[in-house]
């Protein structure tokens, strides 16, 4: 009679087995995850992308909560959980290197486009005092041909 408890008695071993094979590298996944959050909040995430790193903070707080309820299925949701909160994480910090890069460029590009400002600005202050210098240059030019035909004609 006590047959049919058998498969059941085998299926219960067999996911307690489960739960404590996959319990710690669940956690450890969790934990990488974890640092992944924190290494992108100090990158400044939370300012620069504060969509993703919300969702990477949700996901890893379900996570955790995932975790501690211990079933079998939880602690493979846990575990997608993670993935998700290290993924989303690691979007949310190459999101705010481009928002950086992206500030920096357009402050680069504005310093660039006021030095073009004042070199246009210079080049404009500058152009009657070139005309000027080129009209001088002509009347010397001028003088100098003159005299250089004097100086043929006198050694004739």
């Amino acid at each position: 009679m006590s047959r049919p408890w058998f498969p059941v008695l085998r299926l219960l071993i067999l996911a307690a087995l489960i739960l404590a094979g996959c319990g710690p590298r669940v956690s450890q996944h969790i934990e990488e995850s974890r640092a992944a959050v924190e290494a992108t909040r100090a990158a400044g995430a939370p300012s620069r992308a504060p969509e993703e790193f919300q969702v990477a903070e949700s996901a890893l707080k379900e996570s955790q909560a995932l975790l501690a309820a211990g079933s079998v299925a939880s602690l493979l949701e846990a575990d997608y959980r993670a993935d998700v909160a290290e993924a989303m994480a690691k979007s949310a910090m190459a999101s705010a290197r481009l928002s950086t890069d992206l500030a920096r460029a357009q402050a680069e590009a504005q310093a660039a486009k006021q030095e073009a400002e004042r070199a246009r600005a210079e080049t404009e202050r500058l152009q009657p005092q070139l005309r000027v210098a080129e009209g001088v240059a002509r009347v010397a030019q001028g003088r100098a041909e003159r005299a250089e035909a004097q100086v043929v004609e006198l050694k004739r």
